[in-house]
């Protein structure tokens, strides 16, 4: 069989265990997508494999320090490396191949090292693995991320300590915004800009969700919008007079708050207040769906985008997560409806620090967390609309402690059954992660939770009457 993960110039320029795992992760890709179409966990192969794979690389470490500390790979070993790769049963092989790559991960997890370092070499043609500093914490009890079009199929599903950035449109790119110097000149006037993060969305404020395409015994896809547009336009002139008068500089909704109408009138209501009184420097408008995007807006005190970031993956509902969704969500689940052929994240510099935007689940991902490392993003804000937070506080801990990050999660659990503890949080290097906690029966959607370097730990303030 022709098709094989290495052979001819990829074997002879293989330098390290760490090219062997990027030529195995790469074939899986490309011959199953970014979804497996298998289940490991059932395949003899996978784990007879596995295991192979686990004692070659553990006999392999004890007879040499260079492959044991820099993951270096030549002569004998090189040689017993690749003639495993060649001798995987080829009548159905990714199963063999997907867990000698998940046996290289738990057997050559390197030691911490600067951020945006590749372990491969070559790394910018073909692809960087990265090492994630704290990779186990992302992972709660082994639940999969959601984020496909199979549930719990990810190929990165099993890694624990690394995770790869290939190159080409379909994966990530990382673009820094050019911010305009005016706006920069009045976030240097305030050295300790105050955020607030406003819930927004209640309960009743149900999403709109429509089911867009389907195959017979599959999830079906879905696309979500925000509903209750009279009165979360009425909410928002209340929000923004909130903001003005706590003094806040950047305001953060969470996920699917916005239509594009409601859109218009936050831009409208921004450039009507621009120059009155305190004025709110950038908006974090959560997420608006336009077509088959899920894309958050970050508007400026004029009204005008200063960028624009999409959601980059798609979250997948579970069988009867959604019960009273339309047909058939209920019964087989569904698969967010957006476009994902170009995943970009932006940067933009700020006086406070690198400021990067990510919606949702594109929070929780590995291979993001890695980016987000390696383009030295110091503050990172995520619009969210989910009912379980633990992972993304797991996940804002991991950025605090291996990059020095602040976390800033702005969420609306308005789904039945959410986690009461699901409210919103910062997350700083300094501390464990305040988490807003409105005392009582109080509905969240009519606070706003102010924080800043000087006031750490954060303040609820009711928002209207």
């Amino acid at each position: 069989m022709s098709d094989l993960p290495l052979q001819g110039d990829q074997l002879d320029s293989a330098e390290t265990i760490f090219d062997i795992f990027l030529s195995l992760f790469r074939w899986l890709k490309r011959r199953e997508g970014s979804v497996l179409s298998l289940r490991p966990e059932l395949d003899a192969g996978f784990s007879s494999a596995m295991e192979s794979m686990t004692h070659l690389c553990e006999e392999l470490k004890e007879g040499s320090q260079d492959l044991r500390e820099r993951g270096l790979l030549a002569g004998e070993a090189k040689q017993k490396v690749t003639s495993f790769i060649l001798g995987v049963e080829h009548d159905n092989p990714a199963p063999a191949f997907y867990g000698a790559l998940v046996a290289i991960d738990a057997a050559f997890a390197p030691p911490a090292r600067p951020e945006g370092c590749p372990l491969n070499r070559g790394a910018s043609d073909r692809g960087q693995v990265m090492f994630l500093p704290s990779a186990r914490l992302p992972y709660e009890s082994g639940e999969p991320f959601r984020t496909q079009g199979t549930v719990g199929s990810r190929i990165e599903n099993k890694l624990q300590h690394l995770t790869v950035i290939l190159p080409g449109s379909a994966d990530y790119t990382v673009e820094v915004v050019r911010v305009h110097d005016g706006l920069l000149a009045e976030f240097e006037a305030r050295p300790s800009p105050r955020f607030g993060l406003v819930p927004f969305r209640s309960a009743d404020d149900r999403s709109i969700v429509e089911v867009t395409d389907r195959l017979p015994n599959d999830p079906p896809y879905f696309r979500a919008s925000a509903s209750n547009q009279v009165e979360l336009s009425a909410r928002l002139s209340s929000v923004l007079a909130a903001a003005a008068t706590e003094e806040v500089d950047v305001l953060v909704f969470p996920e699917l708050s916005f239509t594009e109408d409601l859109l218009a009138r936050l831009r409208g209501e921004l450039k009507s207040r621009n120059g009155i009184g305190h004025v709110v420097k950038l908006v974090v408008a959560g997420t608006c769906r336009e077509a088959r995007r899920n894309v958050c807006h970050v508007i400026g005190p004029d009204g005008r985008d200063v960028w624009q970031q999409p959601k980059t993956n798609r979250f997948v509902l579970l069988p009867g997560e959604l019960a009273d969704g339309p047909a058939p969500i209920p019964k087989l689940g569904g698969v967010e409806d957006i476009d994902i052929s170009q995943r970009v994240i932006r940067v933009a510099d700020f006086p406070f620090g690198r400021l990067a935007v990510l919606v949702c689940v594109d929070f929780i991902l590995p291979e993001t967390h890695a980016l987000l490392s390696s383009a030295q993003a110091n503050c990172i804000v995520v619009p969210a609309m989910t009912g379980k937070a633990r992972r993304f506080e797991t996940m804002g801990w991991s950025h605090a402690v291996s990059s020095g990050a602040t976390t800033f999660f702005c969420n609306a659990p308005n789904s039945p059954g959410f986690d009461a503890k699901a409210r919103s949080f910062v997350h700083t290097p300094l501390k464990s992660p305040h988490i807003a906690h409105i005392g009582g029966d109080e509905p969240w959607e009519r606070f706003m939770l102010v924080f800043s370097a000087d006031e750490p730990r954060g303040k609820a303030v009711r928002i209207g009457t």
